[in-house]
């Protein structure tokens, strides 16, 4: 026979701690929402929000720090986006844009806009929109690890192009320009961090470099499968998302092999076995209702962990287990500030792509891409060119005996 709840006890009974019978009353009340919530049709935005957030800490970000209006908090605007988005109401930026037509750069209607504002967010739009929002989580993660003195980098180039051997095959890698210097440095992961192996899954180790991952996803009919929103699941699209993640690398590794290499197809070349010696990929990914990967929760325990004796004096925590909580807190503020803002500007950003005007804002928009990457291109190009004349300079003229 099961033993009662404590809540189900006379008073009499009662016995415990203050903290025992408040975990129960918020059990209890947790419970009945959660069937409130189920209760709504399968796919209502709320019952999906709530999937997506409800067990996930960094969500509630918003809720539980007071920003201090400088380096945290959000703009008025965005702040009400960051909560329409993690309670799955409408959104304020297009409250007088629903039903109207979001233009791409060529002057046709790629979408239209609903009152959640989803095609601005997910649809494929000029503006460099999803990069800056990926690269803002991205340098955050990087900017706050190296602040407490862990070494880290962003846009890892140059570890699996040597492995490429020279050839024919390699030939389109060699060619002059910014796509052949994409391919020629193979998979370039978002992230390179020295911590214990495995996000401090093994603390006992010393740390080595680990790669990881940054996704951004967004409300469409890709990650909003209905299964998401059953009783007792949470986080989802975040976790399959976040599964991908390692076996399109190993896909990616493998295709550097065969293609531009020499390894036959079915086996283990050098670069799949080079991504191999690095463990797990980390994979961060920032749900669109405020979710993050579990990645993310481990990055900070481990982080935390490392930094937390050599920071203890610095921040004035009388024990290490005091400093390790204030660390875990301020990267939880930092990084999660910024992906609020990130994911807010991608939405209020693009609502000049929608209704009149919007098309020649797209096509303005465009142009201006255009040349920023004619210039990074020219860029790139007059670098190789210098870099490859002061090399010739130096073997023309190198002194005798040298």
């Amino acid at each position: 026979m099961e033993e009662p709840a404590g809540l189900q006890l006379p008073a009499a009974a009662a016995s415990g701690s203050q903290r025992e019978l408040t975990t129960a009353v918020e059990a209890a009340r947790r419970l009945e929402f959660e069937l409130l919530i189920d209760g709504l049709p399968i796919l209502d935005r709320r019952r999906t929000a709530f999937h997506c957030n409800g067990q996930c800490k960094q969500a509630r970000l918003w809720i539980s720090s007071i920003p201090d209006g400088e380096t945290e908090g959000a703009p008025p605007r965005h702040f009400v986006e960051c909560v329409a988005s993690y309670l799955g109401t409408a959104s304020p930026c297009v409250r007088q844009l629903v039903g109207l037509p979001i233009y791409d750069q060529n002057g046709g209607a790629r979408g239209f806009v609903n009152q959640y504002g989803d095609e601005l967010a997910s649809l494929q739009l000029v503006g460099d929109g999803w990069r800056r929002h990926h690269d803002k989580a991205k340098d955050s993660i990087c900017d706050e690890q190296l602040g407490l003195g862990i070494a880290a980098s962003t846009e890892v180039w140059g570890i699996f192009s040597p492995l490429i051997p020279a050839g024919q095959r390699r030939a389109p890698l060699d060619a002059p320009g910014w796509e052949a210097k994409r391919l020629r440095h193979g998979l370039v992961p978002d992230l390179a961090m020295e911590l214990p192996p495995d996000l401090g899954g093994d603390a006992t180790a010393p740390p080595r470099k680990q790669l990881g991952e940054v996704k951004t996803i967004h409300h469409c009919p890709t990650h909003d499968v209905a299964s998401n929103n059953n009783p007792g699941i949470f986080g989802a699209a975040v976790k399959r998302r976040a599964e991908k993640i390692a076996r399109e690398y190993k896909d990616k590794a493998r295709r550097l092999d065969t293609e531009f290499g020499l390894t036959p197809d079915g086996a283990d070349g050098p670069c799949l076995s080079r991504l191999l010696t690095f463990g797990a990929i980390a994979a961060f990914v920032f749900g669109a209702a405020g979710e993050v990967s579990r990645d993310f929760d481990r990055w900070v325990a481990s982080v935390a962990a490392v930094s937390a004796a050599r920071m203890s004096r610095l921040i004035g925590a009388r024990t290490t287990d005091q400093a390790r909580g204030c660390i875990a807190w301020r990267l939880r503020r930092k990084v999660g500030w910024v992906a609020i803002n990130a994911a807010a500007s991608l939405k209020i950003d693009r609502c000049e792509f929608v209704g009149p005007g919007g098309a020649q804002a797209a096509k303005r928009r465009a142009a201006a891409s255009r040349d920023s990457r004619q210039a990074r291109n020219h860029s790139w190009q007059n670098a190789a060119r210098v870099d490859r004349d002061e090399r010739r300079a130096r073997q023309r003229f190198r002194p005798w005996g040298c």
